[in-house]
Order: structure tokens, then C-alpha cells, then sequence
């Protein structure tokens, strides 16, 4: 008996270990536009917010759950601007966890999220070919001081320590006893 509630709380532990931080808060706050999520955590949009219409990327730098309750969030650019290296959300750093039910719509030649710089390769669908895959494929071979920036930055937004963390907690745990 005992080997089975150890084995259920590590379990229950491994699962609470892969959430976000915001989304273990649980202290929400409810927002009717999206001009102050940058600053990071938790956020609930209004449910009386119809659409959001964005006139400009919106970019994130911190690790921020957004929970729509039926919006469509579309970014809509000035007259004459080109949409070709654009996107709704532009994540530098941390994370964005998107919740609910809603819709990002994406204009043409536009991304829906874009992760950090040198975090990722993006390729837009309608870009996406076998030859446009295996160039990109070959540039990142051949580059490795990209292939190094892209790996520390992805280090600086990963958790690493997580199964010591849950290791500490289940022998902490045990010796309670």
C-alpha cells in the first residue's frame, strides 16, 4: 500500500511540476484589454470584452497565462504597413500560456506567436516546404555559434532543477512519516 501512495503522490507531483508558475497562482486578474499583460501573471479576459483588436505586436518578456472567454484577438496594422514579419504575440522571454476559448486571428503573411529570437525557427505555412525545411535544416548545421545562442536561450527559459525539486519534496515527505 505504501509503494502505491508514493508512487501516486510522485505522480501528482511530476504533473504539478510541468505547469506554469502563473498557472499555479491562481490569482487571476480580470482585464479588458490586453495593453497590461507584458508585466507578467495571470489574466482573465472580461467576459463583456466582445473582440480585441491589436494595432501593434504584442510582446511579452515575462511568463504570462492568458485566459480567453470567447474573443478573437486580431492584429490589425496601420494602412501601408507590411504584416510579412509580424505577428500577434511576440514572446522575447518567459512563457505565454493561452486558456479558454477564443481565437487568435492571424493576417496573412503573419505569425500567430513568434518565440524569442534565436529561441526557435519559425517558418510561416504557406513557406513551408520539404526544400524550405531542409535549408533551414542545413543553415543551422552549419552555423554553430547559432545553434549555441539558440541553446542558451532556450536554457534561460527552462526549469532544469524540476525532478530534484520533486525528488527533495517526496523524500521530504517520506521522513514525515
Amino acid at each position: 500500500m505504501t509503494k502505491k501512495l508514493m508512487a501516486l503522490l510522485l505522480a501528482v507531483l511530476m504533473a504539478v511540476s510541468l505547469l506554469p508558475m502563473p498557472a499555479m497562482a491562481g490569482d487571476a486578474q480580470v482585464i479588458t484589454d490586453l495593453s497590461g499583460i507584458s508585466a507578467g501573471g495571470s489574466y482573465v479576459v472580461d467576459k463583456s470584452v466582445k473582440d480585441i483588436v491589436l494595432s501593434a505586436p504584442l510582446t511579452l518578456d515575462k511568463d504570462v497565462t492568458l485566459e480567453l472567454t470567447g474573443q478573437t484577438v486580431t492584429l490589425k496594422l496601420a494602412d501601408g504597413e507590411s504584416y510579412a514579419d509580424a505577428s500577434v504575440f511576440h514572446v522575447e522571454s518567459g512563457s505565454l500560456t493561452l486558456k479558454g476559448s477564443g481565437t487568435v486571428k492571424v493576417p496573412d503573411n503573419a505569425s500567430g506567436v513568434v518565440v524569442a529570437k534565436d529561441a526557435a525557427v519559425t517558418i510561416l505555412e504557406k513557406d513551408c516546404t520539404a526544400e524550405k525545411v531542409m535549408a533551414e535544416i542545413q543553415s543551422l548545421l552549419a552555423d554553430k555559434e547559432r545553434r549555441e545562442n539558440m541553446s542558451k536561450t532556450l536554457r534561460s527559459m527552462v526549469r532544469l532543477d524540476s525532478t530534484q525539486r520533486i525528488c527533495d519534496i517526496v523524500e521530504e515527505l517520506a521522513g514525515k512519516r
